[in-house]
Order: C-alpha cells, then structure tokens, then sequence
C-alpha cells in the first residue's frame, strides 16, 4: 500500500501530536518511578515514549498512512494494557492522548466529522468517569483522588489542541476547496477555448482539404491541358520539319551542314532552300519570337519564300527580299496597327555555272571563306528587318562576288552569338563567332557541325538556353 499524500499541515499534526503523546508517557514514566508504582508501570510508560519519538522521527522522514496507523496502534495496545493491569481510571488520561493521536491520524485521511464524534465521546466519557468518581466516590473507587486533578488538567489541554486543530484543519479545506474550485474553473475556461480553438482548427483542416482537393483537381485538368499541348506542339514539329524536309535534303546532296537548336519543341528559325534553272537559292530566317509564335511566321514566309523563287522566278536576292517583305506586311498587318512581327533574313543566290553568288541580308550577315586567299569575309546585313514597320533602312543592299571550288559560306540566327554563358556569363558575341568560324578552315565542312555543338553547349554549361540556334555551312 502506498503512503497516501497528505500536506505540510497535516504533517506538523501528526508530528506535534506524537510528541504530545511521547511528553505524556515521558511524564507518566516519571511520576510512576517517584511515587514508587511498580517497575513494570515505569518500563510500560518508557517503551511507548520511546516509539511515540520514534514515530515522531518517522513523520518528518516518510510522513503518510503508515507511519499514522503504527502509532495508533501502538497507542491502542498500551491503554488496553494499562487497562486491564491496572483498572484504574487516572490511567484513562493516557485514553485522551490516544484520542489526539487517533484524531490527528483519522484527520489525515479527510474525515473530520468522525474526529468530531469521537472527540465527543470519548470526552464525553471521560468527563462524566472523573465528575463520578468526585460526586459518587464509594461506588467510583479511585487508588490516588489526587490523580484526577492531573487528568483534568491534560483533558483540558488536549481538547484545546483538538480545537485548534480542527479549526485549522478546516480553513484548510475550506482554503484548498475554493482554490479547487478556482482550478476547476480555470480549467472549464480552458477546455472551452480549447474547444473553439478544435472546432477552428477542424474547419481550417476541412478547408485545407478542400483547397488541396481543388487544387489535385486542377493539377490534373492542368496536367491534362499540358498532355494536349504537347502532343499537338509535337504533331506541329512533325509537319514543321515535313515542310523544311526537301531544303534540308538539297543540303545533303552538297558539302554543307546544318546545326538547328531550337529553344521549344518547334522553332522560329528556318532554312529555306530550292535549285532553279542551276541557281541555288538559300535563305535562313529567324522569325519574330520562338516556340508556336515563331514557327507559324516560318510556315508563312516559307509558302512566301516558294511563291516568289518558283512562281516569279527572281533571281535577285534583294527582289526576294523586297518581296518577301511586302507580303509579310500585308498578311500581319492588323488594321489600324503598326506591325511589330516578321523576321530577320539572309538570301543565298549561287549560280555554280556562273561562279557568281549574290547576297542580301535583312538584319543578319554572311561570312565568305575565299578559299583562294584563305581569309575570311564578313558581308553585313541592311538594317531593314522583313515585316517590321520599324526599320532603320528602306531599301535592302545587295552583294555579288565571284566564287570558285572550295569557297564556303556561311548563315547564322543570332541565337548563338547571343547566348550567355562562360566564366562571366556574358554573350558569346559576333566577334567570339567569327574568330570560332575562322579556325575551322582546316576541318571538312561536313564535320564542323559537331565542332561549334560542341563550342555551345562548353559555352552555354547549365544557363538556360535564349533562343532559337541554327548556324548553316555550305561548300561551293
């Protein structure tokens, strides 16, 4: 059985009142010795002072239950004995230390309305034992009279002590009930805010759900959206390159390349190339945009493209140009609006029988490897972009050169010279892309693709791709 828990004032009356109890069996011990009652009273008394300090010491180490049922015990056996020994009713005065001890240890365990009963009772009795045995002393006998003035005298203390002891004992309660109380009610306040805050958070949960549900949800219709798109932007890739399939298989039967890196699935950049009466026409455009805008504008400049070299049969790169540029504007031009879309072009005319090539380029460049001199040629662009309402220049400019065996030729979008990257991430820069061009002299056309791939991706590392790429290489 455990030791029960009681408080710091029940402590002290359970510790006062053993040694209350032990100073009485001291005393009686003493008086006991002096008066020359037997040695075997004076023993009696001395054994229950020494265990009433030993339990007196206990209440302070391990105060509880034990230690007050030990000392009521003892305290039992020793008026039982000193009852039946000795049937004498001063010896009923250790009765009312017994009585205190009891009261203090049924105290304890939270019962003071029996302490008040047996208060009563056994006062009661030992009142009217001691009022008999002065009023009726032939049928009370009592061996020393002078006794019942002590036992009066210790009754009168111990019911004092009683009192106070009870009344403390009261306050207490009452004390530790209203603080209960106060807890109770501390705690009621508690519970219910701690109701409202569940009851909030159970609605924020369901409304997180709710939102998270919604959101799976159009996850889902995204991620469907995002399946369609894809499969048409590939479907798109797949006619893009069905559309641009003959000019690339012209290049094939030539020595030349063709290095495309588009920045999307599809691309703004195009290689535009036909064979006419022994004339190799090619163009390459970078279309205003990328991605879906810019490959609908190569659809459209492609069909433009066809239309003016098969169709009109022009010969001249600038008439190409001057052509492509006004239908352009007519097909983009919203009414009532500057048109701001078309593209940046450089036409190819290679007459092999002839050993002439022209050239005119909107906005983009041409390198010429003269295979004669062994140097390189930059043939600039008019500032006059295909399309665009806003250009610096009127009229594009036309070149024309002699050419022979071995002469190359080169195009390119601005996607390469443009793109960031290096230790500095800067551009590439033209400059960078012509001295690049120039040490590739000594490689067959053929394999310079893999050699300016390979240049971009060291260039580019892990930066994002900007734009559209397309560099074409072609030996006459």
């Amino acid at each position: 059985m455990q030791p029960s828990k009681i408080t710091v004032f029940q402590r002290r009356v359970l510790y006062f009142s053993s040694i209350a109890n032990a100073l009485f069996a001291t005393s009686a011990a003493l008086l006991a010795f002096f008066i020359l009652f037997d040695k075997q009273v004076t023993w009696m008394f001395g054994v229950d002072a020494l265990i009433n300090f030993i339990l007196a010491y206990f209440t302070v180490k391990r105060p509880g239950y034990r230690v007050a049922l030990l000392s009521f015990l003892n305290n039992a056996l020793f008026l039982l004995y000193a009852w039946y020994a000795f049937g004498n009713i001063h010896n009923l005065a250790n009765m009312v230390a017994l009585v205190l001890v009891a009261q203090a240890r049924i105290m304890l365990n939270d019962k003071p309305g029996i302490v008040t009963k047996v208060s009563i009772v056994f006062g009661s009795l030992l009142m009217l034992l001691h009022v008999g045995a002065i009023l009726f002393p032939t049928y009370i006998v009592v061996a020393r009279p002078e006794m019942l003035l002590f036992d009066m005298a210790f009754i009168s203390v111990a019911y004092s002590f009683i009192s106070f002891t009870l009344k403390k004992y009261s306050d207490q309660v009452q004390e530790e009930q209203s603080t209960v109380q106060e807890q109770k009610e501390e705690m009621a306040t508690q519970n219910e805010e701690l109701r409202v805050t569940n009851e909030e958070l159970t609605t924020t949960r369901e409304e997180i759900m709710s939102q998270r549900e919604e959101l799976a949800r159009q996850h889902q219709e995204l991620q469907r959206t995002n399946n369609n798109l894809l499969l048409s932007i590939n479907y798109a890739n797949r006619i893009q390159k069905a559309l641009f399939n003959s000019s690339r298989n012209i290049l094939k039967g030539k020595d030349s390349f063709l290095l495309d890196i588009p920045k999307d699935i599809v691309s703004g950049d195009f290689c535009f190339v036909r064979e006419l009466n022994g004339i190799t026409y090619i163009a390459q455009g970078d279309c205003t945009g990328h991605g879906v805008p810019g490959a609908i504008l190569t659809v459209i400049a492609s069909e433009i493209l066809d239309r003016i070299i098969v169709e009109k049969k022009s010969w001249s790169p600038k008439e190409i140009l001057t052509f492509l540029d006004a239908e352009m504007n007519y097909r983009l031009k919203e009414e009532g609006k500057t048109n701001l879309d078309g593209l940046e072009a450089g036409i190819l005319a290679i007459d092999s029988k002839m050993d002439v090539a022209l050239f005119a380029g909107a906005k983009r460049p041409l390198i010429h490897w003269d295979s004669e001199k062994k140097t390189y040629n930059i043939i600039r662009g008019t500032k006059k972009a295909v399309g665009n309402a806003q250009n610096v220049e009127n009229q594009y400019k036309e070149n024309i050169f002699r050419i022979q065996k071995g002469d190359r030729f080169y195009l390119f979008t601005d996607g390469y010279v443009d793109q960031f990257g290096g230790e500095d991430n800067k551009k590439y820069s033209s400059k960078r892309f012509y001295r690049t061009i120039s040490e590739l002299s000594d490689i067959k056309i053929s394999e310079q693709a893999q050699v300016l791939l390979g240049e971009f991706e060291e260039w580019k590392g892990n930066k994002k791709q900007i734009d559209d790429v397309m560099v074409l290489g072609i030996e006459v």
